[in-house]
């Protein structure tokens, strides 16, 4: 396995931003550079997105993904083409198997409407898990509060047992290692480990082993890699933010408030740079969207299909574009 270690952003020198975001233009296909970033179930607008960019003047070369975003991205890269992707993901959506993991999971299924807005959100069950003393014990002596099954389940069903390195199309894998403590690109090794890694949400799932790695979600403070996307040739870097805007909270009463809202305002503060580094920034209008709501794929595409299709036709269109 070959794990590309980045240090933490702040201690690197930053990679030079271009001011003119798409200064680099002729007139020949445009080789971009695809980060998909985590949120969650709001990641089904990551399909919408590749779907108008299949259609663009841009010709993907490479896509990197965390979290969420490095399912849309191996299942992608594994199959070749969006309606193959989207295919085989709404398929899954709709199987008995995935509702019976989101009932068992979440205890929350498929629900819509009023019905939903009556259940429990995730943060607030896990507050609930947390306050009972048998997943006390299991916190203190497990390394997840949820074990791994079902999600390694849902992975098993949408991608094959490949090697990274081994799909059609080049895909990058971002995490973060436990053990060196250093954010990671995989770029070989088992793409089913690697993407269970990068969706293992720390504290709920457990850690991943990788060779010598322990792989985490890193999509939970560090949720959109365009960083690591401009660090691969390429002619535009493309970012996909699925993340929710600031929010004010109504209070911090608990530890478990603090440490939750205090990794809220560490990702924000690093998607803010993220941002900045993409060429062209796609940001889906999937703020609406709980992150474990996987009931609405179709609402969720279609804002993947409206923001890129805004975001290309303002930043292909532009007029003061010059020669490289």
């Amino acid at each position: 396995m070959v794990i590309m270690k980045w240090l933490n952003r702040f201690n690197q020198v930053s990679l030079p931003v271009p001011t003119n975001r798409l200064s680099r233009y002729q007139d020949r296909p445009l080789n971009a550079v695809v980060a998909l970033g985590g949120g969650g179930a709001r990641g089904l607008a990551h399909l919408g997105v590749l779907e108008v960019l299949e259609r663009s003047p841009l010709r993907m070369s490479r896509i990197v993904g965390v979290s969420i975003g490095s399912l849309v991205a191996a299942c992608y890269a594994v199959h070749g083409d969006l309606q193959r992707t989207k295919a085989a993901t709404l398929r899954l959506l709709g199987s008995p198997d995935f509702q019976h993991t989101q009932k068992r999971l979440l205890g929350a299924g498929a629900r819509t409407g009023e019905e939903a807005d009556n259940y429990l959100s995730l943060y607030q069950r896990f507050r609930r898990l947390v306050s009972n003393h048998r997943r006390l014990t299991r916190a203190a002596t497990s390394p997840g509060l949820l074990d791994s099954t079902s999600l390694a389940r849902v992975i098993e069903q949408l991608i094959p047992d490949v090697d990274v390195r081994d799909t059609p199309m080049p895909v990058s894998i971002v995490a973060a290692d436990l053990l060196s403590g250093h954010q990671v690109v995989i770029e070989s090794g088992s793409l089913r480990q690697a993407v269970l890694g990068s969706m293992s949400i720390p504290g709920v799932f457990p850690p991943v082993r990788l060779g010598k790695a322990l792989l985490c979600d890193l999509g939970v403070l560090h949720s959109l890699p365009t960083e690591i996307a401009r660090s691969y040739p390429h002619d535009v870097a493309v970012g996909v933010d699925v993340g929710v805007s600031h929010a004010p909270a109504a209070g911090c009463n608990t530890a478990l408030e603090v440490m939750m809202r205090m990794e809220e305002v560490g990702e924000r503060l690093l998607r803010r740079h993220s941002l900045d580094a993409a060429d062209v920034l796609i940001r889906p209008d999937v703020g609406w969207c709980t992150w474990f709501d996987f009931s609405q794929p179709a609402r969720l595409i279609e804002a993947g299909h409206d923001a890129a299709r805004r975001s290309l036709a303002t930043e292909l269109t532009r007029q003061d574009r010059t020669p490289a």
